[in-house]
């Protein structure tokens, strides 16, 4: 007996003499026709038509195939991926680190405001302007804020001892030091106070001074804190 076999380009077809067929590739259907003495026939139909002659002249029977049955049948493929022009985006630069090493390197408006203020008064008696040392600047916010925290306004820190031994112990060193403490809610007042006390003065007037850090602290009963360190 002949037997038959119907498959699809991409994937397995269905195939029944009852007048239908289904199939998942209607684009090209091969047919293999084997006999019995093993020789085996291969034909390639473009259509339905050539495939009904075909087969009509194999088996003398008049059959038709459901194209329509056929196309509801196949399966539905995505639709190939397209890539639509991109304009190119520069990706974000990396967030500026200036606000979060403010603490150690950059110093704020205020702060630089008072390193202006200094120099200014210094540059009238005609002596070099400080140098802004960012360990130094380090070393004066974490003093102004111990005296936040621990509520109280003096040289010596419950916490870091002298403000000598809070530099060696932050690794600066120094051959002369010096520091200023104020409490006041604006830069100008603060210095103003400094500049009214001969030994503050003296600091910000210091020949021998050539670095300075100022360190301002938002809090306390003054409303600011502010740090003053020298060194030469």
């Amino acid at each position: 007996m002949n037997k038959l076999l119907i498959t699809s380009l991409l994937s397995a077809s269905l195939f029944s003499m009852g007048g239908q067929a289904h199939a998942e590739d209607m684009n090209q259907t091969q047919l293999t026709h084997s006999f019995e003495n093993m020789k085996t026939e291969v034909k390639t139909f473009h259509n339905f038509e050539d495939l009904e002659n075909y087969l009509n002249k194999i088996f003398g029977e008049n059959i038709q195939i459901n194209s329509t049955e056929i196309k509801k049948h196949q399966t539905v493929k995505d639709k190939p991926a397209t890539q639509q022009p991109t304009q190119q985006v520069q990706a974000p630069q990396q967030e500026n680190k200036t606000t979060k090493e403010q603490t150690s390197n950059a110093l704020s408006q205020a702060e630089q405001q008072m390193v202006n203020l200094v120099n200014e008064e210094r540059q009238k008696q005609g002596l070099h302007p400080l140098k802004v040392n960012t360990k130094l600047t380090e070393v004066a916010r974490v003093k102004a804020k111990d005296m936040i925290e621990n509520n109280y306004f003096s040289h010596q820190s419950p916490t870091y001892g002298s403000p000598f031994e809070m530099m060696k112990q932050f690794g600066i060193s120094y051959r002369t030091a010096g520091e200023n403490l104020a409490g006041n809610q604006t830069v100008e007042s603060a210095h103003q106070g400094l500049m009214n006390s001969d030994g503050h003065r003296a600091n910000i007037l210091n020949e021998n001074y050539t670095e300075i850090g100022i360190g301002i602290v938002e809090g306390g009963p003054y409303g600011k804190m502010f740090v003053q360190l020298f060194k030469g």
